[in-house]
C-alpha cells in the first residue's frame, strides 16, 4: 500500500515532535468543546426566554387587537360564553411615562386567568380586595415603588 507524501511527512514530523502532536490533538478537542459549549449556551438562553415569555403571558396562540379604540366588552362575553373560548384572557397594556422613564401598565382579568397561563402571582388577600373594589388601583412591584418613592396608599401620577 502506497502512502502519500503528505502522510509520510506528517508521520515523520510528529514522531520526532510528539508534544506538538499532543498539542494539536488537544487544540482540536478544546475547539470542539468550546463550540459545543457555545451551542448549548445559545439553546439554553433561547429556551429560558421562551419559558419566561410563556410564564408571563401564557401559551398564547391568537391575539385580537383593536385598530382604533377598544374592543367592546360584549365581544369578549360573546367570545368566552357563546363561542366557548374559555381560555381567552383579556389584557390591556398601556405605556406610561414618569420622570422621563417609560413603564408598561398591564391589566388583565384575574378571574379569567388560569394557572396554566402563569397566574401564580402571590397577592395578599387584603391587596386583592383593594384592587377589586377601589377604582384606579394598581399593584406596583417593590423595587419600582422604591424607585418612584411611593408606599401603599399613595397617589401615583403618570402620563400616558
Amino acid at each position: 500500500m502506497k502512502t502519500s507524501l503528505l502522510t509520510r511527512a506528517s508521520w515523520r514530523f510528529f514522531t520526532r515532535h510528539p508534544w506538538q502532536l499532543w498539542l494539536t490533538l488537544l487544540s482540536i478537542a478544546l475547539g470542539t468543546a468550546v463550540m459545543i459549549a457555545v451551542d448549548l449556551a445559545n439553546q439554553s438562553a433561547g429556551h429560558s426566554f421562551k419559558q419566561s415569555v410563556n410564564t408571563l403571558s401564557g401559551q398564547m396562540t391568537h391575539e385580537i387587537t383593536a385598530r382604533k379604540g377598544l374592543i367592546p366588552d360584549d365581544f369578549y362575553q360573546q367570545l368566552r360564553v357563546e363561542w366557548g373560548y374559555r381560555d381567552s384572557l383579556p389584557q390591556l397594556e398601556v405605556a406610561l411615562n414618569k420622570d422621563g422613564l417609560s413603564y408598561s401598565l398591564l391589566g388583565f382579568d384575574p378571574f379569567a386567568t388560569s394557572s396554566e397561563q402563569g397566574s401564580s402571582v402571590d397577592i395578599p388577600m387584603s391587596d386583592l380586595t383593594r384592587l377589586m373594589t377601589t377604582p384606579n388601583t394598581v399593584i406596583v412591584p417593590d423595587e419600582l415603588a422604591q424607585r418612584l418613592g411611593v408606599t401603599m396608599g399613595d397617589t401615583l401620577s403618570m402620563e400616558s
